[in-house]
């Protein structure tokens, strides 16, 4: 397992067709716009309308490197959850398009959501999970609605939606695994318990990764 504290666009430049499975989520504004990210020069931890159109420059960016580092009978898959300001920013949409202009397919659109009755204004409570792939099988076992099941923090990737893609992988005999946005680590835990042997994490957060360290130092 190898957890780097770098620039994760950085990192996808050097590692193109790399893995053959790509796991993430790509941050939200508020985590993308912060002092700890240096995606850009004088970042503000404020988000405001006037911040949109920038982090949907990032998240397609982003998004075109993720895709870039599977091989071709790889599978890339994003689990993303929409944020509304000044509308919804679609992030399904963004990533279709982008995976549609490199001439990758998309194999499943799937939904996870989290089980409570409470609604939240800026974020629905479910998330996109898409499966791309160049040449690979357009199979897909993950179930079409299932619970996120539990998450490390609020911002987090639910272990059981990350199980299910993981599953995904493991059916086509992939053993090999990135999360170019690592967080705290769920992508890589999930993987270790599941017998991959190399599991790659990259976060330019060192907070984030002091703690995906200490939340994987025992599996």
């Amino acid at each position: 397992m190898e957890i780097i504290n770098g620039d994760s666009l950085e990192y996808m430049d050097k590692h193109k067709k790399e893995f053959n499975g790509v796991i993430t989520s790509i941050p939200d504004m508020e985590e993308a716009l912060s002092p700890y990210h240096r995606w850009w020069d004088n970042s503000t931890q404020i988000v405001g309308y006037k911040d949109i159109n920038k982090y949907i420059i990032f998240f397609r960016s982003a998004v075109l490197k993720c895709l870039n580092l599977i091989t071709d009978t790889g599978y890339c898959i994003f689990i993303l959850t929409d944020r509304k300001c000044a509308g919804t920013i679609p992030k399904d949409y963004y990533c279709i398009d982008e995976a549609y202009k490199l001439g990758l397919s998309l194999v499943s659109h799937k939904i996870s959501y989290v089980k409570t009755e409470t609604n939240n204004l800026y974020r629905p409570l479910f998330s996109h999970i898409l499966v791309f792939t160049r040449k690979g099988e357009m199979r897909c076992c993950i179930p079409d609605v299932f619970s996120c099941g539990d998450k490390t923090y609020s911002n987090g990737t639910g272990e059981e939606a990350v199980r299910h893609c993981i599953q995904h992988l493991k059916k086509y005999s992939i053993n090999d695994i990135c999360d170019p946005f690592l967080g705290e680590g769920m992508v890589l835990k999930v993987a270790k318990e599941e017998n991959f042997i190399r599991c790659v994490g990259v976060d330019i957060d060192i907070k984030q990764v002091k703690i995906a360290r200490k939340y994987l130092s025992n599996i």
